[in-house]
């Protein structure tokens, strides 16, 4: 990655939900540590410093959406069951928080939806993220090949 191209300092860090931070550090770790074998929800917590539940909520989930798969028993866990290629940022965030592309102006959650003069900017902002997210691969961005 060519460093000319690395802002040196951030005027805004993205923010991200517990959920997929988490989903990223799973399939990171399990990326990184998957030639052993099947790696349980207690060792990614061990490793990472996670909270348990929460972990194991999350990789369910990725089970779930036949991302991770699951072998039972003493020796079980989760494998990777999908190339993170062929996935999208976008994907994921659509899978982990469980929506669909929802127009947040047009939502119960906007108390300002009356008086917002911003609607229409705001709305193409979100298209252009949402485009930018559905090109991005787990893959490119848990290995640092964005840039």
């Amino acid at each position: 990655m060519n460093d000319k191209y690395r802002p040196k300092k951030y005027l805004y860090m993205i923010k991200l939900t517990k959920k997929l931070e988490y989903s990223l550090m799973i399939l990171k770790y399990i990326e990184d540590n998957g030639q052993i074998g099947p790696i349980s929800a207690r060792q990614v917590c061990d490793h990472l410093r996670l909270p348990f539940d929460p972990v194991a909520k999350v990789m369910q989930l990725l089970k779930n959406h036949e991302i991770l798969s699951a072998d039972k028993g003493s020796k079980g866990g989760y494998t990777l069951s999908s190339n993170l290629t062929n996935i999208s940022y976008f994907e994921l965030i659509k899978i982990i928080e469980n929506i669909g592309e929802q127009d947040f102006c047009d939502s119960k959650q906007c108390t300002l939806k009356a008086n917002c003069n911003i609607v229409s900017p705001i709305r193409d902002l979100q298209v252009m993220t949402n485009d930018f997210f559905k090109k991005i691969n787990i893959n490119e961005l848990l290995n640092g090949n964005l840039i």
